[in-house]
C-alpha cells in the first residue's frame, strides 16, 4: 500500500537515554533504539516531529534529517512535562513501603525506575506540542523503537482518519478492559496488558481530551498511592470514558495492520 501521508498526517516520537542499556533485565541499548528508528523511519512519509535532548540529536539527525516534513526538537529530559510536575511524586511513592509491598514483578521497569514511567507518560504531551509544529488532519504517536524496527507502518491518509472518525483515539490492544479494574490494585502490579500503549492516533479534538483525561487519571492515581506504565493508565482512561476510543483487539504492534 502506497504511503500518501505527507503533509496531512503528522506522527510524533521521541527518545532518551536513561541508562536502559545497563539495566539488568529488559535490556535496550543506544544502539539498539537507533537500528530500530532507522528501520522504522524509513516507511514514514508523513510529518515527523522527534523529540530529543542535545546529546542524541546529531545520530538522530543522521537517520532522519530536519527537513520539509520532520522537525528534531530538543527539550532536556528534566524539562518535559511530566518530569517537571510529576516526577517528585512518581519517585515518592514508587520508594514508599506501601508500594514496594504490593510490587509482584520485581524485575519489571516500571516498578522499578520513575525515568521510564516519565518517558512513556510523557507521549501525550508530545502530541500535544507537535501540534505546533504541522498543522495536519490527524495526529499519531509511535514509539522511537515501535515493533524493532520490523513492522510495516506505511498506511495511508484515508487509514488514519477512518480509525479517528467521530474524533476518536485509536489504539491497539490484547484485551477490552473491564469495569472492575478501574483503579484496583491488581490493574497496577498484575503486569497483565490490555491496551498498548506504542502507537496511537487522534484529531486535535481528540488528543486534547486524551491529554486532559490522562492529567486526571495519573492525579488519581498517584493520590492512591499506585503508580504502573503508561498502558496501564489508557486502561484506566478507556473505563473512565469509552466513548473516546477506537480499539483495536489482536496482536502487539497490531496498529497499522495484522503484525505481531
Amino acid at each position: 500500500m502506497g504511503c500518501v501521508l505527507k503533509y496531512n498526517n503528522t506522527f510524533t516520537t521521541a527518545f532518551y537515554d536513561i541508562g536502559r542499556g545497563k539495566w539488568g533485565s529488559y535490556k535496550r541499548t543506544v544502539d539498539d533504539y537507533m537500528g530500530y528508528f532507522a528501520n522504522t523511519v524509513s516507511k514514514i512519509q508523513a510529518n515527523l516531529v522527534i523529540y530529543c535532548d542535545e546529546s542524541n540529536k546529531n545520530r538522530i539527525a543522521s537517520i532522519r534529517p530536519e527537513g520539509e516534513n520532520t522537525r528534531i526538537v530538543i527539550v532536556p529530559f528534566e524539562e518535559t512535562e511530566m518530569y517537571r510536575n510529576h516526577y517528585g511524586r512518581i519517585n515518592a511513592v514508587m520508594k514508599s513501603n506501601s508500594f514496594r509491598s504490593k510490587i509482584i514483578h520485581h524485575d519489571i521497569p516500571e516498578m522499578l525506575y520513575p525515568e521510564y514511567n516519565i518517558v512513556n507518560f510523557n507521549k501525550i504531551s508530545f502530541v500535544m506540542n507537535s501540534i505546533k509544529e504541522f498543522d495536519s488532519s490527524v495526529y499519531g504517536w509511535i514509539d522511537f523503537g515501535f515493533g524493532h524496527g520490523k513492522v510495516d507502518v506505511s498506511v495511508d491518509l484515508s487509514f488514519c482518519e477512518s480509525v479517528t472518525n467521530g474524533d476518536k483515539v485509536y489504539m491497539g490492544c490484547l484485551r477490552i478492559p473491564v469495569d472492575e479494574m478501574l483503579y484496583h490494585p491488581w490493574s497496577y502490579f498484575s503486569n497483565e496488558i490490555f491496551i498498548t500503549g506504542s502507537a496511537f492516533i487522534g484529531t486535535k479534538k481528540s488528543i486534547s481530551r486524551f491529554k486532559t483525561l490522562f492529567d486526571e487519571v495519573l492525579d488519581t492515581s498517584l493520590d492512591l498511592g499506585m503508580i504502573d506504565d503508561d498502558q496501564t493508565l489508557y486502561n484506566m482512561m478507556y473505563l473512565k470514558d469509552k466513548s473516546l476510543f477506537n480499539l483495536k483487539q489482536g496482536k502487539w504492534f497490531n496498529q497499522f495492520g495484522d503484525n505481531t
